[in-house]
């Protein structure tokens, strides 16, 4: 199965440096009846798939609180870019859609920010991105073409 996601366009830094864009894969959340389609970062560099405070909210709602301090949730210290940090550890199901609208379903844990350190932001604005991370991509080929029409894609092994 192959699933196609978007690049961002290179980004100019001072003194002439380039960045090729981000490459990104839209897929669907699922966590204890509740789902939410969400935009991840492809991060080779993450050991764990993860969800920012703005998506995990996306996803939860008005439950969010509820979500975050059920009795079920369980508490990890993470190690990231930003230093140490509090994560939360929920089981989801992340449900990836071909092209010819196939479907491939993980089950499997996945990080959420600790939302207490979020900032507010409103929904075009984000923080961080979400991150899918070496646990899922470890599923799939990646093909990442720089291109005349930059494209990523992910195809089951």
């Amino acid at each position: 199965m192959r699933c196609v996601g978007h690049v961002d366009p290179p980004s100019t830094y001072p003194e002439g440096l380039v960045s090729g864009g981000s490459a990104w894969i839209r897929l669907t959340v699922s966590v204890d009846g509740h789902e939410e389609q969400i935009a991840f970062l492809i991060d080779t560099g993450a050991s764990a798939t993860s969800l920012q405070p703005f998506d995990a909210m996306a996803l939860f709602g008005d439950e969010f609180e509820e979500a975050v301090s059920s009795p079920s949730t369980r508490r990890v210290v993470g190690r990231g870019v930003s230093g140490l940090t509090s994560l939360l550890v929920a089981d989801a199901k992340l449900t990836f859609r071909s092209t010819a609208e196939e479907r491939l379903v993980l089950e499997q844990p996945i990080l959420l920010a600790d939302p207490v350190l979020a900032a507010p932001v409103s929904r075009g604005e984000r923080q961080l991105p979400s991150l899918l991370g070496r646990d899922v991509l470890r599923h799939f080929r990646i093909e990442l073409d720089y291109g005349e029409s930059p494209f990523v894609v992910l195809e089951t092994l």
